[in-house]
């Protein structure tokens, strides 16, 4: 049953209430008054839910840009800590070349050091060998001057032998 019910036609003609929309008439029902509360109650839940969903969603948008903005970041990082893996396995890889290198220019300087001894060695039984051929030729020159003296005296000998023949 409605309390308008109960007013006569003519005194809803006489109520002079100014509505804004939000208030009662002054009319209402306890009923009404109640459901009136239950509801402005539940519009302002609705309204403090539908801020705090706006404020959420605004905050999902941020972390999901900060999400997106992390997660280039982290590729970025992964990007650099790769390419400074490789330097290091390339720096790795020169040193292991380097050290090969090193180990063939070591034994190379050790053959070239043993060869140049040895001809040190062969230069020196060479010059021995020659001083000794000089020393015989001198010694056989000596003895082939000896030997001319004897053939002149010899032969001078010879001579006077026929003169006085």
């Amino acid at each position: 049953m409605d309390p308008e019910d109960d007013l006569p036609d003519e005194d809803y003609e006489n109520i002079d209430v100014e509505l804004d929309g939000e208030a009662l008439p002054p009319f209402a029902s306890e009923e009404n008054k109640a459901l009136d509360a239950e509801v402005k109650d539940k519009n302002r839940v609705v309204s403090k839910l539908d801020t705090s969903i706006a404020e959420n969603s605004e905050r999902v948008k941020i972390m999901t840009e900060h999400l997106h903005n992390v997660q280039q970041e982290l590729v970025h990082t992964q990007g650099l800590q790769d390419a400074k893996k490789r330097e290091v396995e390339t720096e790795e890889h020169m040193k292991a070349l380097a050290a090969r290198q090193t180990g063939r220019l070591r034994a190379e300087i050790a053959r070239l050091k043993g060869m140049g001894e040895e001809y040190q060695d062969r230069t020196n039984q060479i010059q021995g060998e020659i001083f000794h051929g000089n020393e015989k030729l001198d010694q056989f020159k000596l003895e082939m001057n000896w030997n001319q003296e004897e053939l002149e005296q010899w032969a001078l000998a010879a001579r006077q032998k026929e003169e006085g023949e």
